[in-house]
């Protein structure tokens, strides 16, 4: 690769913005064509500048507090203290107040497969509850390697009843062998 006539001549530019800060100009070629230009920076500023560096912005959370503003509080934290924990889409799938018909109803439209997090928070929790193993032939899988091997099979099928999706006894950890066995019987 040749070196441009711009950098064998070294050609030096004084920052736009007033501070005197003096740089290399380094080759920006332009699309379709047309050679070589110095870069209009943004807000006349290069990346090298000091003022840009050590400018006068203001942090973002100066001033606020963590008993003013809520979203500085909950920094660093999980959980139920954490700034985006909704309630909702965080139950307790085995309480005895959890209601599954109305998680059935408002989230068992989406897709179980792909894009509905709580299905996924869901089936995590039955088969952590049946310890990763398949409670027909009792094969156990890694959790974190073989996750994809085991299955969560509804017992009364969701297309006779769609309000039991998310109801915990209706549905077993089976693995794929076991889960295909199932559904050829029915």
């Amino acid at each position: 690769m040749s070196v441009s006539k711009i950098q064998a001549a070294r050609v030096t530019v004084t920052c736009k913005c007033g501070c005197g800060f003096k740089f290399n100009a380094f080759p920006v070629y332009r699309k379709g064509g047309g050679g070589l230009r110095i870069p209009e920076y943004k807000r006349g500023h290069h990346p090298n500048c000091r003022k840009f560096q050590l400018g006068n912005i203001p942090v973002w959370n100066k001033g606020l507090r963590k008993d003013t503003v809520q979203s500085v509080g909950r920094q660093g934290k999980s959980g139920k203290d954490h700034w985006n924990y909704i309630a909702d889409l965080n139950p307790d799938f085995f309480s005895d107040n959890f209601n599954f018909v109305y998680y059935s109803r408002k989230y068992g439209k989406k897709l179980r497969s792909k894009g509905n997090k709580l299905y996924a928070k869901f089936r995590h929790a039955i088969m952590e509850r049946d310890k990763y193993s398949c409670i027909d032939c009792g094969f156990v899988a890694d959790p974190i390697e073989d996750g994809d091997l085991l299955h969560v099979h509804h017992n009364e099928f969701v297309k006779h009843n769609p309000d039991r999706i998310f109801d915990p006894s209706n549905v077993v950890t089976l693995c794929y062998n076991c889960h295909r066995k199932r559904h050829k019987v029915k």
